[in-house]
């Protein structure tokens, strides 16, 4: 998922046609990367028939599911159950409410379970070809892979921060986790320029397709180019990886930078979120 501002109300409404194979494909993408926070210390991988779903250490947005395909005759307990369980969690839920999600009367069940719409999210597919290069981000700017964590405790991580709070340190150590995996399906790459971090991202490699993650540019640094540079080398390295389309999730602000960079929207998905957290 690209990196994201949650506003307080759904503030667009859903595409009038969606393109439902395509939002099948973002969809799916994304139900496998949620699968593959499996190896991250202390998460809870569920993958239901009816729902997938993740209990999670990290920031409070990953506690969340997707692929919701909830039956009519089950649908409150089943949401009850999850709203139980996360409750216990103590942090928050979220729901990814796709074109496709059941049953039809899900927003009403979702309102009266507690949980509110905080806006829906352009769902964006561009098909990749063996001629997709690099654009030339701003002078000075190198885009690397991160192979050791270790240098994110002396700089900060684009996407992280300083790490001075558990919940930071918990991001980071999931990265490490990532990377390391046998699998070798997450890709993090960092854009540095005069020796500082200024940009980042997430690549994973799903058996349909590949996935623009968490792509990150502080306020500082942008209108520079690099989220566009950014984006190209992920979308070349998932060529040189053998992908042939990337999908992701977009924040509104983000949507225009992504069309620029040849992705079209095919859906909105909702995102629906209960707060559990402690005061």
């Amino acid at each position: 998922m690209a990196k994201r501002r949650m506003m307080s109300s759904c503030c667009a409404p859903p595409l009038a046609r969606p393109d439902l194979d395509a939002a099948l494909l973002v969809e799916r993408h994304h139900a496998e990367w949620f699968v593959a926070e499996g190896s991250v210390a202390g998460t809870e991988v569920h993958t239901d028939p009816d729902v997938t779903w993740l209990v999670h250490p990290g920031e409070a947005w990953r506690n969340s599911a997707i692929m919701v395909r909830l039956s009519p005759s089950t649908a409150s307990r089943r949401l009850d159950m999850l709203v139980s369980r996360y409750r216990k969690h103590g942090r928050g839920m979220a729901l990814w409410v796709s074109p496709a999600a059941t049953p039809d009367n899900l927003t009403e069940l979702l309102k009266g379970k507690g949980l509110r719409c905080r806006q829906h999210f352009p769902a964006m597919l561009r098909y990749l070809s063996a001629s997709t290069r690099p654009r030339k981000g701003p002078a000075g700017l190198e885009i690397r892979r991160v192979k050791n964590v270790e240098e994110f405790e002396r700089v900060r991580h684009p996407a992280i921060g300083p790490l001075t709070t558990p919940l930071r340190r918990a991001a980071l150590q999931r990265l490490a986790t990532l990377i390391s995996s046998r699998h070798r399906r997450s890709v993090m790459l960092v854009a540095w320029r005069d020796g500082h971090p200024v940009g980042s991202s997430e690549l994973f490699l799903g058996s349909e397709c590949a996935g623009l993650h968490s792509l990150t540019v502080p306020e500082q640094h942008r209108h520079r180019g690099i989220g566009t540079a950014l984006v190209e080398h992920t979308c070349t390295e998932a060529v040189r990886r053998g992908a042939s389309a990337m999908v992701l999730l977009a924040s509104t602000d983000g949507r225009p930078l992504y069309e620029h960079c040849g992705f079209s929207e095919v859906a909105r998905f909702g995102y629906w979120y209960r707060n559990f957290q402690r005061c």
